[in-house]
């Protein structure tokens, strides 16, 4: 086979293993451990246009020897995930919503600023966290920009402070003071001379960024100011403040050139075009408005929004404006005419942010529907609604070369998308909202979800397709149940609860109506269904049709019951952050089991009854047994509120969801606890299939994950977590350092050219193997002699390179060793076959 012809097979599959690597790195650094799971759920989704019929050829073939093997499960996602293949890196850290990122003058880092009160920069070719910056007194979370022509950022401090950093670093070259009330607002000019903040009270400074001092001083007579925009050279300043009224300023002189008039409603935006003859303004009142820069003379008057204007950006020619707004649409506006030249629909929510390129071909959007819109700058042609945020993305900003979109959101993230060239926006299954109830029917043949867009969809968990979407629903469905024997499930919203027989061919049909529920379970033995009336659950006997028992004792609103494996048993939780055991057909209550110190927000029995499992916003999962009354065990490790729990179908294992966007696994003896999936969004619930062939997931991105339990039977996904206090070897886990940082990012040539400089002579399988298994591959794209590898287990005993074995043992941190590139092809050819279970 000619050079180019295996060379061009080998780039058909490194480059989707590349960016599937690149997309996955934040969570493989965290759990290195699912590196096939994870590449294996995206690479299956991968645009088959692209020509990757080698790599499905490769990923068929490991799928079905790691199928054949019985002692290791894994999980096989058969739903599309709401994630555009745009995407590049997300930047994970924060622990509250993001409020705001920029990207530095030479667009190599990202810096993000959160709720949490931390600054971070980020690398934007690896995704990694560069520096963390926190401040005495706290960071303002809503202040931060960027120098379009020196490599520096400006942030706020609590203590009216603004701050320069280096975009690099996060060093804090200059500490600006003199505010007296908060900043609320700073910009640079765009020759990186001079940065201006706006205050709470009513001042504009101007500050020089060479030196850090003192330019100019500028009083508005307004009371608080919300936002500044300098002009190019910094001579000129623009400032808008809670009222209708713009204010034109000369720096230099420190006087106020003209009050800009004629809003009806409060001014949101303000901004010079780039040649600065233009300054534009964005009101409530649905207008903008153009005015002569020098002199404040009004000019145009844009009208055609439906509701407030929230923002603006001029074209980098200043021919064109774009303007976002509340009725969910973007405007283009022809500056010199004042005339609308394209509608921009295609968001369903409000449109919060939007940008230019840099060449002026595109513009971007992010929306209060979680996605980030790019369209064709001169026509408005819509090019690529791009998925993968969980909640509102509230801005969005080009990298100065034009390489890649940042955006922030309230889902704890930046993302970092590639710029795209167009092609129609790909069409997504699953709901438009939340997913916050699941559960598979009886047979385990079918599932079923409820959602925020107040639907219930009706799943094929093997083919992950919607076979219904039923929309009987006025509210949110907030929980679902399937009858144990039969086609016939029931959903609950506030207002009403809905029982539906299921069709042959997918569909159901409202074959009963009760009033509205928190909670719907029904009894093993399909004869009695629990609901919840506030503070109260209700059990209702199907075969008599009739109230059979109320259980009386929560102080607050009941949020989850089940029924134990025998139906003798009924365990609700709730508000009240109890939960209560009673005996189903007496009503009387059998324990009172404390210790959640926030909502019980789901509950489950194991399969012989014994254990009762309940997840918290506490954060905490907790096994309580049944006999005794009391609490077994806490488990934690899950990083923010637990909303959902279950038991495994062999009840060896408890498996939790979380809003740190993991599904953990516990085991019930031990208490040990791992990462079993990462969902895209923070996630709401979750559900078992009772043959244990499947897991359920949904998320507030409106994802439904259906998961085949793969190599296992019967399910027992923590078959694969070492026993910490074993002296049985472990799994060789070698890999280079920054390996998925550095491979992740390129177009795979450099593996190549590693295997083929260095002979190693491996085959397809055997080169997707070793990048999988995490064994070869160092970064080859600097000029260094020798390679950090990394153990990843404790202990471990590795084979040298003279083939003697050698113990190394770690502690709290793992164990790193210098090792020669010529070292790394022996141990590459030593190596037996890649087996990641396999003891060495």
């Amino acid at each position: 086979m000619p050079a180019g012809t295996a060379r061009s097979e080998q780039r058909l599959v490194l480059e989707p293993l590349a960016d599937a690597l690149g997309r996955e790195a934040h969570r493989l650094f965290r759990s290195p451990e699912l590196l096939w799971q994870q590449l294996y759920n995206r690479l299956m989704w991968d645009d088959t246009s692209r020509g990757t019929t080698a790599l499905s050829e490769l990923l068929t073939r490991e799928r079905e020897r790691r199928v054949m093997r019985a002692d290791r499960s894994w999980l096989r996602l058969t739903t599309p995930v709401r994630e555009s293949s745009a995407l590049r890196r997300s930047l994970v850290g924060h622990e509250m919503q993001v409020r705001a990122c920029v990207v530095s003058a030479d667009a190599a880092t990202v810096a993000s600023v959160s709720f949490d009160r931390t600054l971070r920069l980020w690398d934007a070719a690896t995704g990694l966290e560069r520096a963390r910056v926190t401040t005495e007194p706290d960071l303002n979370t809503s202040v931060l920009a960027a120098c379009t022509s020196r490599n520096v950022i400006a942030c706020a401090r609590a203590d009216f402070a603004l701050c320069i950093l280096d975009a690099a670093t996060g060093e804090v070259l200059h500490t600006l003071t003199g505010h007296t009330a908060a900043v609320t607002h700073c910009a640079f000019s765009r020759d990186g001379q001079r940065c201006a903040s706006a205050s709470e009270d009513g001042t504009v400074r101007v500050w020089s960024i060479v030196d850090g001092g003192s330019i100019a001083l500028l009083a508005s007579s307004g009371s608080r100011l919300r936002r500044i925009e300098l002009s190019s050279d910094g001579r000129r300043a623009v400032s808008a403040g809670s009222g209708d009224t713009a204010t034109l300023w000369d720096v230099d002189r420190q006087s106020r050139i003209a009050d800009l008039a004629g809003h009806d409603d409060c001014v949101n935006w303000c901004g010079f075009s780039p040649d600065d003859r233009v300054v534009a303004t964005a009101s409530d009142d649905g207008s903008l408005r153009l005015w002569d820069a020098a002199t404040g003379k009004p000019g145009a008057v844009l009208e055609g929004h439906e509701d407030a204007v929230l923002s603006a950006s001029f074209s980098p020619e200043g021919d064109r404006l774009a303007s976002t707004a509340l009725d969910d649409t973007l405007q283009l506006w022809d500056t010199s005419t004042g005339v609308e030249s394209a509608l921009l629909e295609g968001h369903g929510g409000p449109v919060n942010c939007c940008a230019f390129s840099p060449d002026g071909r595109l513009v971007a959007s992010v929306s209060d529907d979680e996605r980030v819109g790019v369209w064709d700058a001169r026509t408005g042609t819509l090019l690529a609604m791009l998925e993968g945020h969980s909640d509102a993305v509230n801005t969005c900003v080009f990298a100065p070369d034009g390489s890649f979109i940042a955006t922030a959101s309230d889902d704890k993230s930046a993302k970092l998308w590639d710029v795209p060239a167009g092609g129609a926006p790909r069409g997504w299954n699953g709901h438009r909202d939340w997913v916050v109830s699941m559960a598979f029917s009886g047979d385990s043949a079918w599932a079923v979800t409820g959602g925020r867009d107040d639907t219930v969809r009706l799943w094929d968990p093997p083919s992950g397709r919607i076979t219904a979407v039923l929309e009987e629903h006025t509210k949110t469905p907030e929980s679902c149940a399937a009858l144990p024997n039969g086609p016939v499930f029931a959903s609950a919203s506030d207002d009403e609860t809905l029982v539906w027989l299921r069709q042959e061919d997918g569909t159901a049909a409202v074959v009963g109506r009760m009033p509205g529920s928190g909670i719907t379970s029904f009894s093993h033995d399909a004869r009695y269904l629990l609901l919840a009336q506030e503070h109260t659950p209700v059990l209702l006997d199907l075969h008599e049709a009739e109230e059979a028992m109320r259980y009386h004792g929560h102080t607050g609103p009941v949020t989850c019951g089940c029924f134990s494996p025998d139906d003798r048993l009924v365990v609700t939780g709730g508000r009240d952050r109890t939960l209560r055991v009673w005996d189903r057909a007496s009503g009387e209550q059998v324990a009172l089991l404390t210790g959640h110190t926030d909502i019980v927000a789901d509950c489950a029995f194991s399969p012989d009854g014994d254990l009762v499992a309940s997840a918290s916003w506490d954060g905490t999962v907790r096994l309580w047994s049944v006999p005794e009354g009391r609490e077994r065990m806490t488990l934690s490790g899950h990083a923010l509120s637990c909303r959902a729990c279950a038991f495994t179908a062999d009840g060896r294992a408890v498996l939790s969801a979380s809003s740190d966007t993991t599904v953990r696994s516990w085991d019930v003896t031990t208490g040990r606890g791992r990462v079993v999936y990462y969902a895209l969004g923070c996630i709401e619930c979750l559900a078992v299939s009772p043959d244990g062939r499947w897991l359920g997931v949904g998320d507030w991105g409106g994802n439904a994950y259906l998961l085949a339990i793969e190599g296992s039977q019967p399910m027992d996904i923590e078959s694969s977590v070492p026993d910490e206090g074993s002296d049985a070897s472990a799994v060789i886990d070698f890999y280079a350092e920054d390996l998925l940082q550095k491979f992740g990012f390129g177009d795979g040539d450099m593996l190549y050219d590693f295997v083929e400089e260095h002979d190693l002579g491996v085959d397809d399988r055997e080169l997707l193997m070793a990048v999988v298994e995490q064994l070869v591959v160092p970064q080859l794209d600097q000029a260094v002699e020798t390679y950090t590898l990394c153990t990843l287990h404790n202990p471990i005993r590795a084979r040298t390179i003279d083939g003697e074995e050698a113990s190394i043992y770690s502690t709290l941190t793992p164990e790193y060793i210098e090792v020669s590139e010529a070292d790394i092809i022996r141990i590459a050819r030593t190596l037996p076959p890649s087996n990641d279970d396999e003891e060495v």
